[in-house]
């Protein structure tokens, strides 16, 4: 992700990790117990590290963020994916609103 992608929207997101590896990635999103994580994930780092981690209770939503956005056919088959794009911006608003869907919910759960 370029910097200043990532300086644009730290304000919207209490925080961003950001990995290159995909092993401390999955440890990462498989601790966490007191959040839940939107992940945005390359096309080709996604197609691996989604099975792996799409199980995982407080992985809420998925955006894979890719040049080639029609080659990622294989996102099709994880729920949990809600958006494929070439663009950060879209994905920066469905995270958006997708989070304020999940505090909503946990509202109403509560």
């Amino acid at each position: 992700m370029k910097w200043e992608i990532y300086m644009g929207h730290q304000l919207i997101f209490n925080s961003i990790t950001l990995f290159t590896d995909l092993e401390a990635c999955r440890q990462f999103i498989a601790t966490k117990r007191d959040q839940y994580i939107f992940l945005i994930v390359s096309g080709t780092f996604g197609e691996t590290l989604v099975p792996l981690v799409h199980k995982y209770v407080r992985l809420d939503s998925i955006y894979v963020f890719c040049g080639q956005p029609e080659k990622h056919t294989w996102t099709k088959q994880f729920g949990k994916i809600k958006l494929v794009d070439k663009n950060i911006e879209p994905i920066c608003q469905a995270i958006v609103s997708d989070a304020a869907q999940c505090e909503e919910d946990l509202k109403n759960h509560s």
